[in-house]
């Protein structure tokens, strides 16, 4: 199965999600950007729950999920990275990005369930995967595989460029505070 992702910016990149073609492995690789953040809590749930129950649907209520203002894609464009946040009706989320470094771009994907606490997003029986594309060959840098459950925090607001979302999420623990100047994310059509 695969998962097509039509990604904004640089000059349309598509992510491949699941599964790829004409591909070569080198193993190994950074382990992608993220690690287990927020409150640390590695895997262990904040509800009494087991997060990891191996289950393909989501173990999230429509009440863990906020008031629906979340829901959708939020995208966000610099010069040489695009990122883009899904968050699903359902309880599922994908979050994928693509780093443009001259000879090959560098994409990222993570997907799993989500919950909503107050403006905390945690993160559940999470899959990762990363690789290259030099435009002739893709090459997984980090085979799909489980990832430690991750929580961050979030912001929603409207300013006079549209709906935007900000988040701290950042490789190995959540970021500096979220503040009035972060990156803001834009809804994406």
């Amino acid at each position: 199965m695969m998962k097509v992702l039509k990604f904004l910016g640089m000059t349309t990149v598509i992510l491949a999600f699941v599964g790829c073609t004409n591909s070569t492995t080198s193993g190994g690789g950074d382990g992608g950007s993220g690690a287990s953040s927020g409150n640390g809590n590695g895997g262990s749930s904040t509800n009494g729950s087991d997060n990891n129950s191996g289950s393909s649907g989501s173990n999230s209520s429509p009440a863990d999920l906020g008031d629906g203002s979340l829901f959708g894609s939020w995208a966000m464009v610099t010069y040489n990275a695009s990122l883009l946040d899904t968050y699903n009706p359902d309880g599922t989320f994908v979050s994928a990005m693509a780093h443009d470094y001259s000879y090959y771009i560098h994409k990222q994907a993570y997907s799993g369930n989500y919950r909503v606490s107050g403006d905390t997003i945690e993160c559940y029986s999470v899959i990762f995967q990363a690789w290259n594309d030099d435009g002739k060959t893709v090459t997984i840098t980090d085979p799909e595989r489980p990832y430690p459950d991750f929580s961050f925090q979030f912001r929603l607001g409207t300013d006079e460029l549209g709906d935007y979302y900000m988040q701290n999420f950042v490789a190995g623990g959540t970021g500096d505070p979220i503040t009035d100047d972060s990156v803001k994310y834009r809804r994406a059509p």
